[in-house]
C-alpha cells in the first residue's frame, strides 16, 4: 500500500523530523510541529516523520512488516522501492536499495523495531540526531529543528563551534557534533538507527571504491551516471528549472544535460569584474549550443560585493556558512531565478573535488610507478612553487599512520600553517592565532577526544580524495539553505551517491593528468560540450572581489568582531582580530581562517 502523506510547500527546503514508536513523541515534536505540512505515521498511528516536502519529492510505501520513504528527489524511486520492499526483513537490508537509486535523497526504513535513517555521502544532506544522554530520540534533517525539540532548547555548544575553526574546517573528527549541545550528526558514511526504545546507533555501510578503472573505461559509466543525476531532477512534475553556467566543465555539462532531457533550462551566469576571467566567454559560447534558452549574464554591479549586508546574512541556517561572505550574493541570485519562475535549481558546486584528486594521490603514485610518479611530483611541483624539494620530499618520505598524523596535527594547532598546503594524510590543519589560549586547549582536548583511528581508506589518495568530496558537501548543503530561503529548491548532481562512487574508481593519476585539464568529464563529455569550451583550461580568479567587499564592509565586519560571542565567552581575542581584518594578507594566516571566524560570529549574532 502507498502512505498517504498531505501536500507540503512545493519550493524551498525538503525537511523531516523522525520519533521512535512512543507515545512521548507527540510530546517531544509539539513545538515544531506547527512548522510542518505534511506526517507519515507508524503502524500505530503515532508519528513517525513530520515535516515539509512537495508531493514529487516522497515516495512512501508500507508493507506489513516494513515501511520505507525515500525523501528528496530520487527518479523512479517509487518503483524501485516497490520492488524491494518485500525482500527487506532487516535495515541492514536497505542497502541495496540505497545504492541502485539515484539522485539526491534521504531513505528513512521502518523495520521491526528499527529504523534506518540516511543521507548523501557526500553530505549534502546531513543527518542528526539527539544525544542518547539526553533522554529523548529525535533524528532530522537539520541540526537546529532537533534541538528545538529538546527540553533544553536550542543550547549553544561553544566547544564545537571553536572547534570549527579549524583550517580546513571540520576535519573528520569534528563532523560527528553540531552547533548545540545533546545534538550530534551522523557521519555521512554510516547510518543512524533508532529503535523504539529510543536509542540511537550509527552503522558505517560506504566505503571508498577501490580505484581500478582507467579514464577510458569510466568515461561512459559516468557520463550515465550524470545524465541519470539530472533526468532525476528534470523529470519532477510541475517543476521549472534553472541551471549554473559558468563557462566551466563542472556546470557547462550539467546544463547541456538537461537542454537534452528537458529542453529550456533557464541558464544563468555571474561575470567577472577581473579582465582574466573567461567565464562570460566560454558561457555565451555554450549557451550559443542550446537555442531556445534564456541565458542571463549578470554584471558586477548588478549583484552585492562579497560580505555584503554581513550583519544579517547568517539568518535562517542551522549551522555557521563557510560560504558567508558570498551569501547576500547568492540569495540576490535566488531571488532574481525565482522571478523568472525557477522552482528548481542546478549547479556544479562539487565538480572540482570529485573530478579532481587532492595531491596526496602522489604518495602511492611514486611508489607503485616511479617513474611515472616523478613526471607528475616534478609536473605537481612546477605548479605549485610554494612547495620545495625538501616539502616534497618529507611528504613523499613521510611514513605515519593516519592516528599518527592527526597527534601530530593537534600537536601543531598553532604553528604557522605550511605554505605548501601539503600534508601526509591531507592538508594540514591549524587554529587561527586570535583565538585565546583557554580557546586552543579547549579544541585541543576536542580533537584528542574525538580522533578517529580510521581513515576512509587505507590508500591515503583515496582517503583524502573522500575527505574532500564530504567537505564539499557540507559547504554546499549551506548555499543550499541559502537558496531555501528565496523558496527555490538547490540541487547538486555531482555529489550524488552513484556519480560519486564512479569518480572514486578512477585511478587518481588519470583524474589529474598533469598536461590534460579534468581529463575525466572531457572523456565522458565529449559528445555534449562544445569543442571549444571542452578545450578551456582556466578557472576564474575572485580575489579582487573578495578584497572589495571586504573594504566596502569594513564597518560591518568590524562590529562583527568587536562585538564578538566568542570573545565574550573568553574564547577569542578581539584586539588581535581586529588587526588581522585591518592588515594586509598575511601568508601564515589563510584568508578562509577569517572567513570561517567571521562566519561563526555572524551566525551566533543571529542564533546566540
Amino acid at each position: 500500500m502507498l502512505e498517504n502523506c498531505t501536500n507540503g510547500s512545493p519550493g524551498g527546503e525538503a525537511w523531516f523530523v523522525a520519533f521512535p514508536d512512543q507515545s512521548t513523541s507527540l510530546t517531544v515534536g509539539a513545538d515544531i510541529s506547527h512548522q510542518a505540512t505534511s506526517v507519515i505515521h507508524h503502524s500505530s498511528g503515532r508519528p513517525w516523520i513530520i515535516g515539509s516536502w512537495a508531493e514529487s519529492q516522497v515516495a512512501a510505501i508500507r508493507r506489513e512488516n516494513a515501511h520505507i520513504a525515500v525523501i528528496g528527489n530520487a527518479a523512479g524511486a517509487r518503483n524501485i522501492v516497490e520492488r524491494y520492499i518485500d525482500g527487506v526483513t532487516r535495515i541492514e537490508d536497505v542497502t541495496p536499495l540505497a545504492r541502485e537509486l539515484r539522485g539526491s535523497f534521504f531513505i528513512l526504513a521502518k523495520i521491526g523495531d528499527r529504523c534506518r535513517i540516511q543521507g548523501p555521502v557526500s553530505g549534502v544532506k546531513r543527518v542528526f540526531h539527539s544525544a542518547n544522554r539526553s533522554g529523548y530520540s529525535v533524528v532530522g534533517s537539520r541540526s537546529d529543528l532537533v534541538a528545538a525539540c529538546l527540553p533544553t532548547g536550542r543550547e549553544l555548544d561553544y566547544t564545537w563551534l571553536c572547534a570549527r575553526l579549524v583550517y580546513p574546517p571540520s576535519p573528520r573528527s569534528l563532523r560527528s557534533g553540531s552547533p548545540w549541545r545533546d545534538v550530534e550528526a551522523v557521519p555521512t558514511e554510516t547510518y543512524a538507527a533508532l529503535t523504539d526504545s529510543g536509542k540511537v546507533t550509527t552503522h558505517r555501510w560506504w566505503h571508498p571504491p577501490s580505484p581500478e578503472m582507467t579514464v577510458a573505461e569510466a568515461a561512459e559509466p559516468l557520463g550515465e551516471a550524470l545524465r541519470s543525476a539530472v533526468a532525476a531532477r528534470t523529470d519532477v512534475a510541475g517543476q521549472n528549472l534553472s541551471a549554473d553556467l559558468s563557462g566551466g566543465l563542472d556546470s557547462t555539462p550539467l546544463c547541456l544535460l538537461a537542454y537534452q532531457l528537458r529542453s529550456r533550462p533557464l541558464l544563468i551566469t555571474q561575470a567577472g569584474d577581473d579582465r582574466a576571467n573567461d567565464d562570460a566567454r566560454f558561457a555565451s559560447l555554450a549557451a550559443a549550443s542550446m537555442p531556445g534558452c534564456k541565458h542571463l549574464v549578470q554584471q558586477p554591479h548588478e549583484l552585492p560585493l562579497p560580505f555584503s549586508d554581513a550583519l544579517t546574512a547568517s539568518a535562517g541556517l542551522d549551522e555557521p556558512d563557510s560560504g558567508f561572505r558570498n551569501r547576500s550574493r547568492t540569495a540576490a541570485i535566488g531571488r532574481q531565478l525565482r522571478s523568472f519562475g525557477s522552482t528548481i535549481h542546478i549547479g556544479g558546486a562539487g565538480g572540482d573535488e570529485v573530478l579532481q584528486p587532492p595531491p596526496t594521490y602522489l604518495h602511492g603514485l611514486i611508489r607503485r610507478t616511479p617513474r611515472r610518479g616523478y613526471r607528475y611530483v616534478q609536473a605537481f611541483r612546477a605548479r605549485r612553487p610554494a612547495c620545495g624539494r625538501g616539502d616534497m620530499l618529507h611528504f613523499l618520505m613521510n611514513q605515519s599512520s593516519y592516528t599518527e598524523w592527526q597527534q601530530q596535527q593537534i600537536a601543531d594547532l598553532t604553528s604557522p600553517m605550511p605554505r605548501h598546503l601539503l600534508g601526509s594524510w591531507g592538508t594540514p590543519f591549524r587554529l587561527p592565532p586570535w583565538l585565546t589560549n583557554d580557546a586552543v586547549e579547549i579544541v585541543r582536548d576536542s580533537l584528542t577526544n574525538s580522533q578517529n583511528d580510521e581513515p576512509f581508506d587505507t590508500e591515503r589518495g583515496q582517503h583524502d580524495a573522500a575527505e574532500s568530496i564530504i567537505n564539499a558537501g557540507r559547504v554546499t548543503r549551506m548555499t543550499g539553505q541559502t537558496l531555501a530561503q528565496e523558496f527555490l529548491s538547490s540541487e547538486f548532481p555531482f555529489l550524488d551517491d552513484h556519480v560519486v562512487n564512479i569518480a572514486l574508481s578512477v585511478r587518481p593519476e588519470e583524474k589529474a593528468d598533469p598536461w590534460t585539464f579534468k581529463p575525466l568529464i572531457r572523456a565522458a563529455m565529449e559528445r555534449e560540450v562544445p569543442s571549444e569550451v571542452l578545450s578551456r583550461s582556466t578557472k576564474a580568479d575572485v580575489s579582487s572581489e573578495v578584497y572589495d567587499g571586504m573594504r566596502k564592509s569594513r564597518e560591518d565586519l568590524l562590529k562583527i568582531c568587536t562585538e564578538s560571542h566568542l570573545a565574550e565567552a573568553g574564547l577569542l581575542d578581539i584586539d588581535s582580530l581586529v588587526d588581522t581584518l585591518e592588515a594586509p594578507p598575511n601568508p601564515n594566516h589563510h584568508p578562509t581562517m577569517l572567513n570561517e571566524t567571521l562566519a561563526t560570529e555572524a551566525w551566533l549574532r543571529a542564533n546566540a
